[in-house]
């Protein structure tokens, strides 16, 4: 579904975008005219998109498309009705003109009426499922047809396109059969000459940093593999492995080729494999591997800024399935409902504007407290009654991902009463966002525990022992937002380590980098992460403040950073930093320092 949504409304981009990542080859060119350089032809690329474009974002849950569908029935013939009783009007009185541009001009005006009122049915019935826009992946029934300017002959522009695959085996789609099952079972099949090899290959890259055929997305039918046979024995490896990744992965791993040193490759030479390709960790690499340093339980940790996907998701297919269970009688009864409480709601909102003007040009800042919190109120039951009247259930599965259509207003007055009073005591303004989300609640109850606790501790503890409690409980706190790249939206945000050391931003295909640059070594050198994996908080650091002794200290941090013990030379060059700083710890995060903008761990070697 992220797949299609992402592509929304480009299908035919889409195509070749999955043509390319699951089939390493490039169609992108036959989507206009007949591939120069390669055997596809535009009719190739058209027959082969028909399986897929029918694929599009779903507005509307069934039932609201066939409630719409009856409305425009009904309302063609009203019409069909109409223009029957004006012919017949027209029709006694041929002669007198009068008469008959009177009842045209009378049909006309009716014909407008009927037209306006059944758009705006449709436009209030689609409004029940206003939280499914852009989210909602469907089959739909559109044909796919050739562009105007199709130029070749075996077709004229605008013609219906069948499905049908260019090579493998011939698969037709069968009546009443998905068309998007139908490709993909012919895009994954083992007698699809394309998809082992591609996968096979791919992996293969991922895991010794070069391909046997490269680029690996750009395959055709004269291409040669560096090592045929090799390509060969992992094809019939992926296939009788069940293309289990995992199982592909243990194999490659446990392999001497893999496990002997890496080494150097020309870009001009051909590369043997005497061992994987020296190369950089990707910056997903780089990232994970500075976390592991940074918190404990990194594995099941989460991005406690990340979207929390489950309930939030149970609502929406919940909604969806109580709207679909509605008869059309039911749904056009509700329709109203909705128009009339929206309409309701906004004559509200405007008159609540009035009131803000005044309450700011008043100056009264006790008045602006009270109108924020009536703006909340209104907010909370205005979205809680549009939420019931769209079959969503807010009470029991939050409201992360559901909106109504006037809430900016409601953000917008509230915001212009804070920058009018900025010194007054204003309530939350996660109370906007936040209507009726249990886990929020808990939260705020959360917050008030602690507090409580934390003067607990305060009349506990001494004042040096609350001191380091509290540090600790600050480093925990910094720590939380340190998770795996994956758990991380993607792409992270501009500026975010990942972008500087090269993640993809997701605009093209293979769009990732693991070139050098200055930005990347100042974050290593002097950036805010260093701070946190020197804290005396963070794993590594906790673990060398544990060892005994110098020596021990040193391999424990090597132990921690590279995965082997300091040799005897970087031991005696190492313990110098401990002779030469204020503290121990200050002599750790040197060491931690010097590690960290080694070659050695940056590259995988």
């Amino acid at each position: 579904v992220g797949f299609y949504l992402r592509d929304r409304g480009m299908p035919l981009d889409h195509l070749a975008t999955t043509v390319q990542v699951f089939l390493g080859t490039q169609m992108v060119c036959a989507q206009c005219h007949d591939h120069p350089f390669d055997e596809w032809t535009q009719m190739n690329y058209y027959e082969l998109a028909a399986f897929s474009t029918p694929m599009d974002v779903v507005r509307n849950p069934p039932a609201i498309t066939e409630t719409i569908q009856m409305v425009n029935q009904e309302s063609r013939e009203k019409r069909a009705e109409l223009s029957k009783k004006f012919k017949q009007m027209r029709d006694k009185d041929r002669k007198n003109k009068q008469v008959q541009n009177d009842t045209r001009k009378k049909e006309s005006a009716m014909q407008r009426r009927i037209s306006k009122e059944t758009q705006e049915a449709s436009r209030a019935l689609s409004q029940i499922s206003y939280n499914f826009r852009n989210s909602v992946i469907g089959e739909t029934k559109k044909p796919l047809k050739l562009p105007h300017d199709y130029q070749y002959n075996d077709a004229d522009p605008g013609d219906v396109i069948s499905p049908l695959t260019p090579f493998g085996d011939k698969i037709e789609v069968k009546e009443g059969e998905s068309r998007i099952e139908a490709y993909g079972r012919w895009m994954t099949a083992e007698s699809n000459p394309r998809f082992t090899k591609t996968i096979a290959n791919r992996l293969w890259k991922r895991v010794m940093g070069i391909g046997l055929i490269e680029p690996v997305d750009n395959i055709r039918e004269d291409t040669e593999p560096s090592n045929p046979e090799l390509l060969a024995y992992l094809e019939k490896l992926f296939v009788e492995l069940d293309y289990d990744i995992k199982d592909y992965y243990r194999v490659l791993y446990n392999s001497k080729t893999y496990q002997r040193e890496a080494a150097s490759a020309s870009p001009l030479e051909k590369f043997y494999y005497p061992g994987p390709r020296l190369r950089r960790m990707s910056a997903e690499q780089v990232w994970d591997s500075l976390v592991t340093l940074i918190r404990p339980g990194v594995d099941t940790a989460t991005d406690p800024k990340a979207p929390k996907y489950g309930s939030g998701e149970s609502s929406r297919v919940k909604a969806w399935e109580r709207i679909n269970k509605q008869s059309p009688e039911a749904l056009m009864k509700r329709k109203d409902e909705l128009a009339a409480f929206t309409k309701k709601s906004t004559d509200r909102l405007d008159q609540m504007r009035g009131e803000v003007e005044k309450v700011i040009a008043s100056k009264k800042e006790k008045r602006a407290i009270a109108m924020a919190n009536q703006i909340i109120d209104f907010n909370r039951e205005a979205t809680l009654e549009y939420a019931r009247l769209t079959y969503w259930d807010l009470e029991s599965f939050g409201n992360r991902y559901f909106q109504t259509p006037f809430r900016n207003v409601p953000n917008t007055l509230f915001r212009q009463l804070k920058t009018a009073f900025p010194g007054a005591a204003f309530p939350s303004d996660r109370k906007l966002r936040y209507i009726a989300d249990n886990s929020m609640m808990m939260m705020e109850k959360g917050k008030e525990s602690e507090k409580a606790t934390m003067k607990r501790m305060r009349q506990k503890l001494g004042k040096e022992e609350f001191a380091k409690f509290e540090r600790a409980r600050n480093a925990e706190k910094r720590q939380q937002t340190y998770v795996r790249a994956s758990e991380i939206s993607s792409p992270a945000p501009d500026g975010h380590f990942l972008r500087t050391f090269g993640q993809s931003d997701r605009q093209l295909i293979e769009n990732a980098n693991d070139e050098a640059s200055v930005p990347q070594s100042l974050a290593l050198l002097n950036g805010s992460l260093f701070y946190v994996i020197g804290d005396p908080h963070s794993v590594v650091s906790k673990a060398a403040l544990s060892s005994k002794g110098n020596d021990e200290t040193i391999d424990s941090i090597f132990l921690s950073m590279l995965a082997r013990k300091a040799t005897d030379k970087e031991q005696s060059l190492l313990r110098e930093e401990f002779d030469s700083a204020n503290n121990r710890h200050e002599a750790i995060r040197g060491i931690i320092w010097t590690v960290l903008n080694t070659q050695q761990f940056l590259f995988v070697e």
